[in-house]
């Protein structure tokens, strides 16, 4: 598989998984997924200092991390895409023209547009 059919992979698993309550529960299950994931099926080994060459798709990183205006929805700065959490546990995962990839919801059914208004 190349990497944008993992991605899409990696969507559809966090999509069957039960709904995150809280930031740091939505940051730990999207990590835990894409860790997981790619162990298995991206043929590289764990190094995030080889990001930017080695082809495997890494969770977003602490250090990227910055608070919306303002708000408590954290927003992690990865390569290709920005990935959004609410403090509900929602996600949502933009790539850089603004566009939703993917998005899920809190344990309590609010997204994280909930949040924006």
């Amino acid at each position: 598989m190349d990497k944008k059919e993992r991605l899409q992979k990696i969507f559809e698993i966090m999509a069957s998984l039960p709904c995150a309550s809280s930031a740091e529960e939505a940051y730990e299950l999207l990590s835990d997924t894409i860790d997981g994931f790619e162990d298995k099926h991206s043929g590289v080994p764990y190094n995030p200092d080889s990001w930017r060459e080695d082809g495997r798709i890494y969770p977003p990183q602490p250090d990227s991390m910055k608070f919306y205006q303002g708000t408590n929805i954290r927003i992690y700065r990865s390569k290709a895409h920005r990935t959004w959490v609410a403090p509900n546990g929602a996600i949502e995962i933009r790539d850089l023209s603004d566009q939703i990839c993917f998005s899920k919801a809190g344990s309590d059914g609010r997204t994280v547009n909930c949040f924006l208004v």
